[in-house]
């Protein structure tokens, strides 16, 4: 039995974490069984490896990945098993560094496990969203979570392509997915499409608010599939779309309802919390929101007005003074103000310090006037830790 090769000192042998048992149905086995091909070469386990990738190969035929590993242990059976993808290194060198990229993807991804007690972070109220995508950008996975009684629960995960040039979109043609907190708008059918888009393709609002502040440009940012001849794309390849396979995106369809707007939340590198920090993060801002509520009631404008930031306010120096001239004209001919406010969505801003976007649904009332609105705010912290908010408006 030839010895077997490791990809790197940081990419040890494969140790498998299942967490099938915290999900809402089993998922697409093809992981599972490329990373047991893997485990078996590492473990010089060629004949093994070999019956594993021949039975992969025969079920998912378009496995480029699995193909390179097949071709490996063709080769280490007749002499000393070099690195992995000596041929595809000969043919495009390019190639072979993205497969390797994708077998580093898919194996560090366990390092993170969602069980009872560990949450997203930045998933601090679900609100009223069935469920919410979450992006981890830093290792190629995303995540669907259910809302349940406004926590996270993991229901689904999936391997995931982003931009060749990675995150943090700024521009237009950067090839970058952008970080930030989106929705899905709408569903466009594989029939309307390139076969690149695979089985369908869901937009979201990129850019939002927050982006057009930061003069972000671009367009056309999407969730969709893979081309007819690829099981996956490597984990760098797309113009800044976030791409899972094929199977994949017909799975996710059922958690996806394009008409309500789909939260998705695309971050870096995804931290966990418990649901108590959760909690004391959550409570800690709502207590600032509901000072906002009260400072409105009051009639109070001093009180109110020092509860936003005037040089960040509306992403323009002069922006809070303009604004606020017609908030004080509201308040001082009101004999009185009730707001009733429904939170539907609390998210901690990925890529941003300190910054939290809430969504909420807000029943206005005075002595003249009465509103129904879907509204949204963006928090950040001050220097001295207070909350003030930087944007308001309509969602």
């Amino acid at each position: 039995m030839r010895a077997g090769w490791q990809l790197c000192a940081a990419f040890p042998v494969f140790a498998f974490v299942s967490i099938v048992s915290a999900l809402d149905r089993s998922p697409d086995p093809y992981e599972a069984r490329l990373l047991s091909v893997l485990s078996a070469i590492q473990s010089a386990e060629l004949e093994l490896a070999h019956e594993l990738a021949i039975d992969l190969v025969e079920d998912y035929p378009t496995s480029r990945i699995g193909a390179a590993l097949l071709g490996d242990i063709y080769a280490g059976l007749s002499a000393p098993l070099g690195d992995f993808g000596a041929q595809l290194k000969i043919d495009g060198p390019e190639q072979a560094q993205g497969l390797y990229q994708e077998l580093r993807a898919r194996k560090n991804w366990t390092n993170v496990y969602w069980d009872e007690d560990l949450v997203p972070a930045a998933l601090l109220d679900m609100g009223d969203a069935p469920y919410v995508m979450l992006g981890d950008m830093e290792h190629s996975r995303l995540y669907v979570f259910r809302n349940e009684d406004g926590y996270p629960k993991l229901a689904a995960h999936y391997y995931m392509t982003i931009g060749l040039k990675g995150m943090g979109k700024q521009v237009e043609g950067d090839r970058r997915t952008p970080v930030g907190v989106y929705h899905v708008t709408h569903f466009i059918d594989d029939k309307e499409l390139p076969d690149l888009y695979g089985s369908g393709a869901y937009p979201i609002d990129y850019p939002n608010v927050f982006d057009k502040g930061l003069k972000r440009t671009g367009y056309g940012i999407w969730l969709h599939g893979t081309p007819s001849d690829q099981y996956n794309r490597v984990p760098y390849a797309s113009d800044g779309c976030f791409v899972v396979s094929n199977r994949d995106f017909e799975d996710l369809v059922q958690y996806i309802e394009p008409n309500a707007g789909t939260p998705v939340v695309l971050s870096g590198e995804v931290e966990g919390v418990s649901k108590k920090q959760l909690a004391e993060t959550r409570d800690s801002f709502m207590n600032a929101f509901r000072d906002w509520e009260l400072a409105w009631e009051s009639l109070d404008v001093e009180r109110y007005q020092e509860i936003y930031d005037a040089g960040k306010f509306g992403f323009s120096s002069d922006a809070f003074s303009k604004w606020l001239v017609g908030k004080q004209r509201v308040m001082r001919a009101a004999k009185f103000i009730r707001l009733d406010t429904t939170v539907t969505g609390l998210f901690v801003y990925p890529g941003e310090k300190d910054t939290v976007l809430v969504k909420y649904v807000q029943k206005f009332e005075s002595d003249t006037f009465k509103d129904v609105s879907h509204k949204q705010m963006y928090w950040q912290r001050d220097n001295a830790g207070k909350w003030r908010i930087i944007y308001e408006g309509d969602a």
